[in-house]
């Protein structure tokens, strides 16, 4: 686990990242430069032992670029447990934000509180394509952001589009207009789930960067 040297700013937001298809240097890179940024203090779990379950309290906000499976080849194996999954629900239900981000809102168990909370959640993706992102205006999140091209994953997502605000879109002629962003509250907290994001180019590009820093601007 790193932290940068700001410790005392606020808020303080937990990233944890890392998976079988997603690096951790990605979004950590990302994070770290949108906190310095903003002067936020930023935590970054780079594996599932580094997760500071005992202290999740301490943060305001836990971004995560996870998906629940360890490996791709097994999709019984998973990096955390029910009672862990929990434990993040209540993180959120208690006040906190949490952002799904990319891997974030795949592969977690079905029924689980990460599911419960989250409204929507990763079904597929074809190969990496060129799609355009739509953003919705108005919409808090997607001040100054006009539509946009990105060659990434575009993930096929399934949301409960009337239980949440949805306020990113992307389409591609073979395959239609899906949900890409999408946020709600969660008891006294709130969830945000943001779909692009599967490398630094994607993360990077400046409407995303600027997407990200409206999405931590407003914890």
């Amino acid at each position: 686990m790193k932290t940068n040297s700001e410790h005392a700013k606020q808020p303080r937001i937990l990233l944890i990242c890392g998976d079988y298809w997603h690096a951790p240097a990605c979004a950590d890179y990302v994070m770290r430069t949108l906190c310095q940024e903003l002067h936020y203090s930023l935590t970054t779990a780079l594996t599932h032992y580094d997760v500071p379950w005992n202290a999740l309290a301490e943060f305001d906000a836990i971004a995560l670029y996870k998906e629940g499976r360890i490996a791709n080849h097994d999709p019984d194996m998973r990096w955390l447990s029910l009672e862990q999954e929990q434990q993040l629900a209540n993180f959120t239900r208690d006040g906190g934000t949490f952002i799904g981000l990319h891997s974030g809102v795949c592969s977690y168990a079905v029924g689980g509180p990460m599911r419960e909370m989250m409204r929507g959640h990763f079904v597929h993706h074809p190969p990496e394509l060129a799609y355009t992102v739509l953003p919705r205006q108005g919409h808090p999140f997607c001040k100054d952001i006009q539509p946009f091209e990105l060659f990434d994953e575009m993930y096929v997502t399934d949301v409960v589009a009337e239980q949440t605000d949805v306020f990113l879109e992307s389409e591609a002629l073979a395959h239609g207009r899906l949900i890409s962003g999408w946020t709600h509250q969660y008891g006294a907290g709130r969830f945000i789930g943001l779909t692009p994001g599967h490398n630094v180019k994607v993360m990077t590009h400046p409407m995303m960067a600027a997407l990200l820093k409206n999405i931590l601007n407003a914890i």
